[in-house]
């Protein structure tokens, strides 16, 4: 090849690399940078020398932008290290905006708000809001996009402002006098740990790393047992290039603000729980995942005054006597799919003691389950599905065995999860101190709260039947459309604690519709919306009267 013509190849292969990302060079002598030429001194009728290399930024620096805009690189979020190579500052703003309106069967109380009201039910209109503002800060070491993280320290500040009207005296509060009106706000530490890389476990950087604070934590797929913010110490990691993974973690569990439901580290629950399981990718059939765990629940709760001042603990039913409850819960759960065929199970067995169950006035042994089912496929934007939900309930309350299932502290998405009327609010057993079904849990435990109180095995259980239908309208736009049918496992222990011998078991229908938008395709802006009601069938009817109850929301989340 001609010298002339040999050039020019290699000026275009140059031109190409540099292109693509720079090229090697030709030769030692091309290798060295070039050094900056002043046209002046090119000598005449000569061409000023190539520049093999361009001068760069390092690859962090690269299309940089404003600190405020979140869509391009930005050091505050963690898109450029602060110190070095390998010191990240990631911070998040988010804001949650909330406001509800609401029907639930409500108390007239000994001082009613609205004369005229029904001897034993008033006014059960209601409307609630609540603003809640969230900034994390995530401070970490290591290049986190191929390895877990070496280190890592996240804390995050949490503030609550909720507003809370009712037509009724005597629930925002135990003293009458304060009103049918309350607003209350509250400040906790949502997320306050640090995270150490302990281990390398193969060159697949299968790992082993520890969690020691106040850290979220979700015990299966569906939160059906544990899902909550607690302070505690957790090992967690991966197995067999990440198809395996594993939590051993315990909680010293925290009291709760009562209005906002957020963690109160200033108050001990005294309950400890202790957390192990492990999770099987591609088990049985590729993209099924498989779990099974085990949750120890130790709880020494004596007594409590919730934040409103009514007594949260022990439950107000029965004796109200202090106890002790020890349980253990075996787990099996799966989610993923099998062809063309979503699978989504959860199975529970709930063994234990409690020193003295207020219900049934005496000691007992407990002895439960939980199944759970959820079946759909998917026809391009439309997915179809059926669910099927059982918790066991108490044959016979006075006897020394506790049939009821109920979690440690669940947070449900299932049957319709947060759109779900059953689901989503809760129904105050009116005139016995406790709850029917608490809010975000689908079990009927006939306890205070999930918040304060421990979990009561002598209670009715449930049976849902759930037909589903997820439309995604639009790439921005999700709708989800819920019908269930939900009935008593049994009617035992709730005849006794409303001294009523005759009580049906149907509870009725739960019909939902639920909106999720995301205008820019993203998680910076979301707009949920939601309206579901009650219809109430002779079981409900019995316990609450005729009227239906309904619910609508509608939420706004913004985020940076």
């Amino acid at each position: 090849m001609p010298r002339a013509d040999r050039a020019a190849a290699t000026s275009i292969v140059r031109v190409a690399l540099v292109a693509i990302g720079g090229a090697a060079p030709a030769s030692a002598q091309e290798a060295q940078p070039a050094a900056k030429v002043d046209a002046e001194e090119t000598p005449p009728g000569t061409t000023p020398p190539t520049v093999d290399f361009l001068p760069l930024p390092d690859r962090w620096r690269i299309d940089r932008d404003a600190w405020w805009n979140p869509y391009r690189r930005n050091v505050l979020k963690g898109d450029a290290p602060i110190v070095g190579q390998e010191w990240f500052l990631a911070l998040t703003a988010t804001s949650d905006s909330l406001v509800e309106a609401r029907r639930l069967p409500t108390a007239s109380g000994v001082s009613t708000a609205s004369p005229g009201s029904d001897p034993f039910f008033g006014s059960g209109d209601q409307v609630a809001a609540a603003e809640t503002l969230l900034l994390t800060f995530e401070l970490f070491k290591g290049d986190a996009a191929y390895r877990p993280r070496d280190f890592e320290l996240r804390v995050t500040p949490v503030f609550q402002s909720n507003y809370l009207r009712l037509e009724e005296n005597n629930s925002t509060a135990i003293d009458p006098r304060e009103g049918d009106t309350r607003r209350d706000r509250f400040l906790a530490w949502q997320e306050l740990f640090v995270e150490l890389h302990l281990a390398d476990l193969s060159h697949r950087y299968d790992f082993v790393s520890s969690r020691l604070g106040v850290q979220p934590f979700a015990s299966d797929f569906r939160g059906f047992v544990f899902n909550d913010h607690e302070p505690g110490v957790r090992l967690f990691g991966t197995g067999r290039d990440n198809r395996d993974q594993w939590n051993l973690a315990w909680f010293a569990m925290a009291e709760k603000d009562t209005n906002s439901g957020l963690v109160d580290l200033h108050d001990s629950r005294e309950q400890h729980v202790t957390i192990a399981n492990w999770y099987v990718q591609d088990l049985l059939a590729p993209g099924w995942t498989h779990q099974w765990s085990l949750h120890w629940n130790q709880d020494r709760g004596g007594s409590f005054v919730d934040d409103n001042g009514f007594p949260a603990r022990p439950t107000r039913l029965g004796d109200a006597a202090e106890h002790d409850l020890d349980s253990v819960y075996f787990g099996w759960a799966s989610e993923g799919h099998v062809g063309w065929l979503n699978v989504s199970h959860a199975l529970y067995e709930v063994v234990g003691r409690d020193t003295h169950n207020p219900l049934a006035g005496r000691r007992t042994r407990v002895n439960a389950q939980m199944a759970a089912l959820e079946l759909s496929r998917d026809f391009d934007w439309l997915r179809p599905k059926g669910s099927f939900f059982w918790a066991s309930g108490d044959r016979d309350p006075d006897d020394s065995l506790a049939q009821g299932f109920d979690s440690i502290f669940d947070n449900v998405n299932f049957v319709g999860g947060p759109f779900s009327f059953w689901n989503r609010q809760g129904l105050a057993l009116t005139g016995t101190g406790v709850a029917l079904v608490d809010r975000l849990s689908l079990l009927p435990h006939l306890r205070t709260s999930k918040l304060h109180d421990a979990a009561n095995h002598v209670n009715p259980g449930l049976l849902i039947a759930n037909a589903g239908l997820d439309a995604k309208l639009t790439q921005e736009l999700k709708v989800e459309l819920n019908a269930s049918w939900l009935r008593f496992a049994r009617t035992a222990p709730l005849e006794l604690a409303l001294n009523d011998d005759d009580l049906a078991p149907d509870i009725g229908w739960d019909l939902s519709i639920g909106a999720t938008w995301r205008p820019w395709l993203n998680d910076h802006v979301i707009v949920t919306a939601g309206q579901s009601w009650l219809l109430p069938a002779e079981g409900l009817r019995d316990i609450y009267g005729d009227d239906t109850l309904y619910a609508g929301f509608v939420g706004l989340t913004l985020t940076w």
